[in-house]
């Protein structure tokens, strides 16, 4: 194997995680709709228990009040394993047709953290284009590791 380097596992050191990691995921999608139209779909409790969760779950919202400093409480459903956790959003900003921007957190202590989550709309000319930024910060709990 020439060229090929091993290094002994003995000789390197795995580094400590910090105190939070970040995460980011962005969607694109192109509607055939208005941007007004989006931008509804995404404040109205019916249209977000039926398109927010993912594949192979159902959704239930328990409270909807999309006006910014307002909550939004809801849970997912999986047919093949347990209910998940219900979470929270707070809603922390919203510009009519253009964005909404959320904070989620769940509920069980467990799963710490919070996601920072925006979705923008620009009007094209076939339809609306709508870009959905999800940024999750965890903290990292537990005993500190010595080392």
């Amino acid at each position: 194997m020439s060229g090929l380097q091993s290094r002994s596992s003995d000789s390197v050191r795995p580094e400590r995680p910090s105190a939070d990691i970040h995460n980011t995921i962005r969607l694109h999608c192109v509607q055939r709709v208005k941007t007004g139209i989006v931008y509804r779909a995404l404040l109205d409790a019916g249209a977000v228990q039926k398109w927010l969760p993912p594949n192979g779950f159902t959704g239930k919202i328990y409270q909807l009040n999309a006006k910014v400093g307002f909550t939004c409480k809801m849970s997912f459903t999986s047919f093949s394993s347990r209910p998940s956790p219900s979470f929270g959003k707070e809603y922390v900003e919203s510009v009519s047709s253009e964005r909404i921007r959320h904070a989620d957190k769940f509920d069980d202590t467990n799963l710490s953290g919070e996601m920072q989550t925006t979705i923008s709309s620009t009007t094209l000319l076939c339809g609306t284009w709508a870009c959905k930024t999800s940024r999750r910060r965890i903290l990292l709990q537990g005993p500190e590791s010595g080392g």
